[in-house]
């Protein structure tokens, strides 16, 4: 396992790449009772850093994100929730939590940098 750990303000953000062997979903569940909604954790498989799986997103990541638009959860009002679609996945609410919010911040980050001018840097990049 290689960790990376940000600090910005009171928010602490951890990146955990691992091979992919093991329970990680365990893991992370773990993790969360322990610390709470002040870490934001992004686990990713050795594979999916080389591969950049589909479209930028994990194979369980595009799997919830897919049925989570197929079942309705982004209908206003929300068709499903997170918990019943956690359900009908077959697996933990907080682990669907995550692979949403991953997805979700992968397609955000595409998009915004897609209509970023050629040349203009993030505004949270680091000055040269």
């Amino acid at each position: 396992m290689l960790f990376e750990t940000r600090h910005e303000q009171r928010h602490y953000t951890w990146r955990v790449i691992h091979s992919g062997d093991g329970d990680v979903g365990a893991f992370f569940d773990a993790l969360e009772a322990a610390v709470g909604d002040s870490v934001g954790i992004e686990m990713l498989r050795a594979t999916d850093v080389a591969s950049g799986g589909t479209d930028g997103l994990s194979p369980e990541q595009d799997a919830a994100l897919r049925a989570a638009v197929e079942h309705g959860y982004y209908e206003t009002p929300r068709a499903v929730d997170v918990s019943d679609l956690a359900d009908h996945l077959d697996v933990p609410r907080s682990t669907l939590t995550y692979r949403l919010r991953r997805a979700e911040a992968h397609l955000a980050a595409e998009y915004v940098a897609r209509e970023r001018p050629p040349g203009e840097r993030p505004a949270s990049a680091d000055p040269e």
